[in-house]
Protein backbone atom coordinates (compact mmCIF):
# COMPACT_ATOMS: atom_id res chain seq x y z
CA UNK A 1 0.00 0.00 0.00
CA UNK A 2 2.73 2.33 0.83
CA UNK A 3 4.31 1.51 -2.45
CA UNK A 4 1.09 2.10 -4.35
CA UNK A 5 0.77 5.57 -2.81
CA UNK A 6 4.33 6.32 -3.62
CA UNK A 7 3.74 5.22 -7.24
CA UNK A 8 0.66 7.35 -7.49
CA UNK A 9 2.49 10.26 -6.01
CA UNK A 10 5.45 9.71 -8.38
CA UNK A 11 3.15 9.33 -11.34
CA UNK A 12 1.33 12.53 -10.35
CA UNK A 13 4.65 14.30 -9.98
CA UNK A 14 5.84 13.06 -13.36
CA UNK A 15 2.55 14.09 -14.93
CA UNK A 16 2.74 17.50 -13.27
CA UNK A 17 6.34 17.95 -14.44
CA UNK A 18 5.34 16.83 -17.97
CA UNK A 19 2.40 19.20 -18.06
CA UNK A 20 4.64 21.94 -16.68
CA UNK A 21 7.28 21.26 -19.35
CA UNK A 22 4.67 21.22 -22.09
CA UNK A 23 3.16 24.44 -20.74
CA UNK A 24 6.60 26.04 -20.55
CA UNK A 25 7.33 24.98 -24.14
CA UNK A 26 3.98 26.37 -25.29
CA UNK A 27 4.61 29.57 -23.33
CA UNK A 28 8.02 29.97 -24.99
CA UNK A 29 6.45 29.35 -28.40
CA UNK A 30 3.68 31.85 -27.68
CA UNK A 31 6.22 34.44 -26.53
CA UNK A 32 8.21 33.93 -29.74
CA UNK A 33 5.01 34.22 -31.77
CA UNK A 34 4.14 37.38 -29.84
CA UNK A 35 7.56 38.88 -30.61
CA UNK A 36 7.17 38.00 -34.31
CA UNK A 37 3.69 39.53 -34.32
CA UNK A 38 4.97 42.71 -32.64
CA UNK A 39 7.76 42.98 -35.23
CA UNK A 40 5.17 42.48 -37.97
CA UNK A 41 3.00 45.22 -36.47
CA UNK A 42 6.02 47.54 -36.20
CA UNK A 43 6.98 46.85 -39.83
CA UNK A 44 3.38 47.38 -40.96
CA UNK A 45 3.24 50.69 -39.06
CA UNK A 46 6.49 51.85 -40.68
CA UNK A 47 5.20 50.79 -44.09
CA UNK A 48 1.94 52.64 -43.48
CA UNK A 49 3.81 55.76 -42.33
CA UNK A 50 6.04 55.64 -45.40
CA UNK A 51 3.01 55.19 -47.66
CA UNK A 52 1.19 58.06 -45.92
CA UNK A 53 4.25 60.29 -46.35
CA UNK A 54 4.39 59.38 -50.05
CA UNK A 55 0.68 60.08 -50.46
CA UNK A 56 1.12 63.45 -48.72
CA UNK A 57 4.06 64.31 -51.00
CA UNK A 58 2.09 63.32 -54.09
CA UNK A 59 -0.89 65.38 -52.95
CA UNK A 60 1.33 68.44 -52.45
CA UNK A 61 2.88 67.88 -55.88
CA UNK A 62 -0.57 67.58 -57.46
CA UNK A 63 -1.67 70.77 -55.70
CA UNK A 64 1.38 72.65 -57.00
CA UNK A 65 0.68 71.37 -60.49
CA UNK A 66 -2.96 72.46 -60.24
CA UNK A 67 -1.82 75.96 -59.27
CA UNK A 68 0.64 75.96 -62.18
CA UNK A 69 -2.12 74.86 -64.56
CA UNK A 70 -4.38 77.65 -63.27
CA UNK A 71 -1.62 80.23 -63.77
CA UNK A 72 -0.95 78.86 -67.25
CA UNK A 73 -4.63 79.01 -68.13
CA UNK A 74 -4.91 82.61 -66.94
CA UNK A 75 -1.78 83.50 -68.92
CA UNK A 76 -3.23 81.80 -72.00
CA UNK A 77 -6.46 83.76 -71.56
CA UNK A 78 -4.49 87.01 -71.34
CA UNK A 79 -2.53 86.08 -74.47
CA UNK A 80 -5.75 85.18 -76.33
CA UNK A 81 -7.28 88.49 -75.30
CA UNK A 82 -4.22 90.45 -76.44
CA UNK A 83 -4.10 88.47 -79.69
CA UNK A 84 -7.77 89.20 -80.37
CA UNK A 85 -7.26 92.91 -79.67
CA UNK A 86 -4.27 93.09 -82.00
CA UNK A 87 -6.08 91.14 -84.67
CA UNK A 88 -8.96 93.64 -84.46
CA UNK A 89 -6.53 96.56 -84.62
CA UNK A 90 -4.84 95.13 -87.72
CA UNK A 91 -8.18 94.38 -89.36
CA UNK A 92 -9.45 97.93 -88.68
CA UNK A 93 -6.17 99.33 -90.00
CA UNK A 94 -6.63 97.44 -93.26
CA UNK A 95 -10.25 98.56 -93.46
CA UNK A 96 -9.28 102.21 -93.00
CA UNK A 97 -6.39 102.00 -95.44
CA UNK A 98 -3.81 103.33 -92.95
CA UNK A 99 -1.35 100.66 -93.91
CA UNK A 100 -1.56 101.59 -97.58
CA UNK A 101 -0.68 105.24 -96.92
CA UNK A 102 2.18 104.18 -94.70
CA UNK A 103 3.47 101.75 -97.31
CA UNK A 104 3.71 104.41 -100.02
CA UNK A 105 5.58 106.97 -97.89
CA UNK A 106 9.20 107.65 -98.77
CA UNK A 107 11.76 105.84 -96.61
CA UNK A 108 14.70 107.80 -95.22
CA UNK A 109 18.01 107.41 -97.06
CA UNK A 110 19.62 105.65 -94.12
CA UNK A 111 16.95 102.94 -94.21
CA UNK A 112 17.31 102.57 -97.97
CA UNK A 113 21.07 102.12 -97.55
CA UNK A 114 20.50 99.44 -94.93
CA UNK A 115 18.18 97.57 -97.27
CA UNK A 116 20.66 97.63 -100.18
CA UNK A 117 23.19 95.55 -98.25
CA UNK A 118 22.93 92.05 -96.89
CA UNK A 119 22.63 91.41 -93.18
CA UNK A 120 25.53 92.59 -91.05
CA UNK A 121 26.98 89.91 -88.83
CA UNK A 122 29.43 92.12 -86.93
CA UNK A 123 30.59 95.73 -86.68
CA UNK A 124 33.53 95.33 -89.08
CA UNK A 125 31.13 94.26 -91.85
CA UNK A 126 29.01 97.37 -91.26
CA UNK A 127 31.88 99.88 -91.35
CA UNK A 128 32.59 99.80 -95.14
CA UNK A 129 28.98 100.66 -95.94
CA UNK A 130 29.15 103.96 -94.03
CA UNK A 131 29.50 107.03 -96.25
CA UNK A 132 32.81 108.79 -95.93
CA UNK A 133 31.62 112.18 -97.10
CA UNK A 134 28.86 112.69 -94.50
CA UNK A 135 29.84 111.95 -90.92
CA UNK A 136 27.24 110.53 -88.55
CA UNK A 137 25.38 113.20 -86.57
CA UNK A 138 26.09 113.42 -82.87
CA UNK A 139 23.49 111.96 -80.56
CA UNK A 140 22.25 115.37 -79.41
CA UNK A 141 21.80 116.63 -82.98
CA UNK A 142 18.63 115.68 -84.75
CA UNK A 143 18.67 113.93 -88.09
CA UNK A 144 17.05 115.54 -91.12
CA UNK A 145 15.26 112.31 -92.08
CA UNK A 146 12.54 111.82 -89.53
CA UNK A 147 9.18 110.24 -89.71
Amino acid sequence: MWMANWMRWSLGLVLALGVSAISQCQLTTLRADLMVAKEGIRAAQQSTQARDALIHTLQEHAERQNHAVQRLQSTQEAIRSTYTQREDTIRRSYEKGDNQTWAITHLPDSIIRLRTHGPYTHAAAYFPSLPTCAPLPLARESSTDQR
